[in-house]
């Protein structure tokens, strides 16, 4: 990714955990709206749970209605069997009506049971996806260490504009690597393979690193 430096929290000689930030190109825009849709993501999180509990209430309540019909209905029934006369005629109305209410509610129940509407759990979706391509725009112009390591060049500075597939930084484990110099003839002469060197990476660099010297290395080639 290219773009214009914003900021470069680091500096040679840095030891460094992986994942730390080595530089970060202009993003203010594109954290405004992740923002944004993180709390879009949150509201419709909200109102899916706001939905889920409102669905499972209206199943509940829908059972209990059915519950309270049919014995409505089964109390209909023994009062038309009890009754006599001009009530039995009265009764059965009664039966008739409890009966009525009874299917209405299965109806209900059953409607009720079959409710998906999926447009709280899409909306979860759609937000989740959103903050999800914002954070990989986000990662996209920020440069972090890919392990464990210590800032070996940095070639970045807040203002610069740079481009990609350029080298940005150099990192790595001093204990690893093979540091190559010109032949000094009276230097060679003091050093043997017993002497003590130590590596320091920048002029704030006080303790530095213990290399070993190697006079005789030749590299491998794969």
């Amino acid at each position: 990714t290219s773009g214009y430096v914003t900021r470069v929290p680091v500096k040679q000689g840095d030891e460094i955990k992986e994942g730390t930030i080595l530089a970060e190109m202009q993003i203010d825009d594109l954290l405004n709206q992740l923002q944004q849709a993180k709390i879009d993501l949150e509201v419709a999180q909200q109102n899916q749970a706001k939905d889920i509990a409102q669905r499972k209430f209206n199943l509940e309540k829908a059972k209990a209605d059915v519950t309270i019909a049919q014995r409505r209905f089964e109390m209909a029934k023994i009062d038309t069997l009890r009754a006599g006369g001009l009530d039995k005629e009265k009764a059965q109305l009664n039966q008739d009506i409890a009966e009525q209410d009874l299917a209405l509610a299965e109806a209900a129940l059953k409607l009720v049971s079959e409710d998906t509407d999926p447009y709280a759990e899409q909306a979860v979706k759609r937000s989740q996806l959103s903050v999800e391509r914002l954070e990989g725009l986000v990662s996209e112009r920020q440069i972090v260490a890919p392990f464990d390591c210590v800032v070996l060049r940095s070639s970045l500075r807040p203002g610069q504009d740079v481009n990609a597939f350029n080298v940005a930084f150099v990192v790595g484990d001093p204990t690893d690597l093979v540091i190559r110099s010109t032949l000094d003839y009276d230097v060679s002469k003091l050093l043997d393979t017993t002497s003590i060197v130590s590596l320091l990476l920048n002029s704030e660099d006080t303790e530095g690193h213990s290399v070993e010297f190697l006079p005789n290395f030749l590299p491998v080639r794969s």
